[in-house]
Formats: structure tokens, sequence, C-alpha cells
């Protein structure tokens, strides 16, 4: 018995026929933007925002910190005035190791006994990123201050000269630089919306169906193939035909479990399947306490089925941490 994937939306995903389906890559199918509500309630209100620049120099620094932004909620405005709550921010780089020129050489001998010596030139360099974000109130009062620190290492090499070497290096250090603070930027971001801001975060919902030579699984796959179809209608009830016969399908399936007998129909695997589907139901439906009930119970029985599993489950921690549910 194998899993397989059965397209939502119809999005074609991709079949390798693995022993279980955790180890298959589908395309992804249905993708849902859910709002992650803050820690800290006190600012929810305030969806003015406005970030200055800290010089013309570090412009994509304030770009970069903008786009993480909860575009649904947020808007952005071109003056402190004109906003609820602002950032300002600094930057600072520290030099932890001067550009520094070196060479190697290496040498070779050929079947003939001819040597050839290379010489490589090399440059390596070591800066220190120094983030300080302060987040305020319209009227300036201080909310909390924010820093982060990276670093960033880069070299360049060539057999040819220093001149080519020093090209590489000034290429290099260009690229590892602007890793390094979008990667900064990253982390105050995430720190400062899990404290005050609704952020959001991707779920992908599958509709999984199993195919085997010795069992017959056509209920299953009619069952997914319903979801389909219910997922394409963008639902926003289970009192459609197809979500109600595909949850009937899985509880009658359910009736059929049998945990000890790894030759049953209903082992398992397809239980957790079963147990799965109905998650995404009722997730889907915004009712995160049943759903998490269900995906708990999913993996229970086997957390392999797919890699979906431990995200839905993930992402309901979360609303549950942050009080969407209890």
């Amino acid at each position: 018995m194998k899993i397989r994937i059965l397209p939502i939306l119809g999005l074609a995903c991709l079949f390798t026929h693995l022993s279980f389906s955790q180890n298959l890559k589908p395309e992804k199918a249905i993708s849902l933007k859910i709002d992650i509500p803050p820690i800290n309630l006190d600012y929810i209100g305030l969806t003015k925002i406005y970030v200055q620049p800290s010089s013309t120099d570090f412009a994509n620094i304030r770009g970069l910190f903008l786009k993480r932004f909860n575009e649904r909620v947020y808007t952005f405005e071109s003056s402190i005035e004109a906003s609820e709550l602002y950032f300002t921010f600094q930057v600072n780089r520290i030099v932890k190791k001067n550009t520094v020129p070196s060479t190697s050489s290496s040498v070779k001998t050929d079947k003939k006994g001819n040597k050839t010596t290379t010489t490589t030139y090399r440059y390596d360099g070591e800066e220190q990123i120094d983030f300080t974000f302060t987040l305020n109130l319209a009227n300036g009062t201080p909310v909390k201050m924010y820093q982060e620190s990276g670093y960033s290492q880069y070299s360049g090499t060539s057999t040819l000269n220093y001149e080519s070497a020093r090209t590489e290096y000034g290429t290099n250090k260009s690229k590892k630089v602007a890793s390094t603070i979008e990667e900064m930027v990253g982390r105050v971001y995430a720190k400062i919306c899990a404290d005050y801001f609704i952020g959001n975060r991707n779920i992908d919902l599958y509709a999984i169906g199993v195919k085997s030579r010795k069992q017959d699984y056509s209920d299953i796959n009619n069952a997914g193939d319903l979801l389909t179809n219910w997922f394409a209608t963008n639902p926003t009830d289970a009192l459609a035909p197809d979500v109600v016969k595909a949850l009937l399908i899985y509880d009658e399936a359910l009736l059929e479990h049998e945990p000890k007998d790894k030759k049953a129909r209903i082992d398992n695997e397809v239980a957790a399947v079963c147990y799965y589907q109905k998650a995404c139901v009722e997730f889907y439906l915004k009712n995160y306490r049943k759903a998490e009930e269900l995906i708990l119970k999913s993996e229970s029985l086997d957390k392999r089925i797919h890699f979906s599993q431990e995200n839905l489950k993930d992402l309901l921690k979360l609303l549950r941490d942050r009080k969407v549910f209890n």
C-alpha cells in the first residue's frame, strides 16, 4: 500500500511511489494565509506604519523590513505625522579584519616530470553589522528597542593577479553583506512582530488518496476527489454535498480501523489519512480546536503520511499559544 497525493484546485502533484507519503514531494496545492496575533495586544488597533530611513545608503534595509509586514492589515505612511506607530533604526558596520592580501603557491608535476607552479592571489576581510530598531508611538514615546548583530566574512581569489582577486573580493563582499543584512532584518522583524504586530503564515492543505494492489481504497480516493471539488469552491461551511459525503466516507472508514492488524484495510496509516483530512476541513472552516484534536489523533497513529501533518500541527499550536482558541 502506498499513499498518493490528489491534486487540489486543479494543480498537478508530483508522484513518487514510496512506502510513506512523507517521502513524496508533491507540488503545493491550496495555500492559505492565516493571520497570527501578537503576544502583546496593546497596539493591536494601530495599523498605520512609518519607517524612517537611517540614510539613503540603507534605503534597502527599510524596504526589506517593510515587505515583511502583513499587507492585509497594515498600511505604510510617508511621514511620522500620518502614522500611528513608527520605527527609527541605526546601522553600524565595524571592520573586524581589514582587507588582507596574501598569496599561495602550488606545484603540479605532469607525467613527463615537468613542474608547473601556480600562484593564487587572495584578499580576505570581515566585518560586524549592528542594527538598532526602535518602535515608537506617533507622539514620539518609545515602545521598545530591538538590537541585532551579524558577521560577514568574504574573500576573493585569482590565479591571474591581485587586481582580479580584488575584483572578485568586492563582488563577494557585496553579496555577503547583503545576505547578512537580509537575514538580520528577518530576525529583527520576527521579534518585533511576535511582540506587537499581526503576522501571517502560509499553510498548504492536501487531499490524500491511497494506492494498493491488495486492498480496495476507491472510497478513500473518492473522498479525496470530493474534497478537491469542495476546496475549489472556496467553501464557507461544511454543508455542501461534496464535503458532507467525503466526511461520511472517512467516518465509515474509521469504523473499520483495526490498529493492531497491519494487514487490515484501515490500518493506522490509512486511519491517520482520514483524521488528517477531517482536520483539514475543520481548519479551513476555522474550527481550530477541533482541527487540533484531529491532527494530533492523526499524528498519534502515523505521523509519516505527509509533511503537512507537522506543519498543520505547529500552526495550530501557535494559534493556541496566541489565544486564537483555547
